[in-house]
C-alpha cells in the first residue's frame, strides 16, 4: 500500500463545471461529485491516476461503473 503523499480539504462547495474538471484531471487521484459529472470515456481517458469516483447523489446514472472498473477506477 502506498503512502499518502498529499492531502487536502476543500471548503468550495460550488460545482464545477465539466470542462473545467477536464482540465484538471490528469492530477487528481479522488474525484466527489454530486451526482452532475458525468463519468465517462473521455474522463477516465484524461484521468490516468484516477482510483476513486465517489458520488454523494441519489442513484449513479452518471457514473459508467462498468468503463470505471476496466480503467481501474
Amino acid at each position: 500500500m502506498k503512502e499518502l503523499i498529499l492531502f487536502a480539504i476543500i471548503h468550495e462547495f460550488d460545482l464545477m463545471p465539466r470542462e473545467e474538471v477536464l482540465k484538471i484531471v490528469d492530477k487528481l487521484s479522488v474525484i466527489i461529485n454530486q451526482g452532475e459529472l458525468l463519468v465517462d470515456n473521455d474522463l477516465l481517458e484524461k484521468g490516468k491516476l484516477l482510483r476513486i469516483v465517489s458520488s454523494v447523489a441519489i442513484g449513479y446514472d452518471n457514473l459508467n461503473v462498468e468503463l470505471m472498473s476496466k480503467y481501474g477506477v
